[in-house]
């Protein structure tokens, strides 16, 4: 049985509850979002973007992430987060339509 995210902050929340510990639901809300802005995140484009496209891509992605220029992709980015990869280059889309 998988869980899902909602399934586990339900679970968290009453349990907190359960202790009479809701109190400390802010702090680790606070610590997951510290954590979270902690993570590794590469955004990969075939040119460089703008400082608007970095500062949007920062917004949503957490301001450590990191800008690669790589003209093999073609077009379009590549986000890695987290050991997992968002595809959205013309590079792979090309390999996708070819089976590569």
């Amino acid at each position: 049985m998988s869980v899902t995210a909602k399934d586990l902050s339900r679970q968290i929340v009453e349990f907190l509850d359960s202790q009479s510990q809701l109190s400390l639901l802010a702090e680790l809300t606070q610590e997951l979002e510290k954590e979270s802005a902690k993570e590794s995140v590469t955004v990969t484009s075939a040119i460089e973007l703008t400082e608007a496209e970095k500062t949007a891509a920062k917004h949503k992605l957490g301001e450590g992430t990191q800008f690669v220029i790589n003209p093999r992709i073609l077009g379009g980015l590549i986000v890695d987060r987290s050991g997992k990869r968002t595809d959205m280059s013309v590079l792979g889309r090309l390999n996708t339509l070819t089976g590569v």
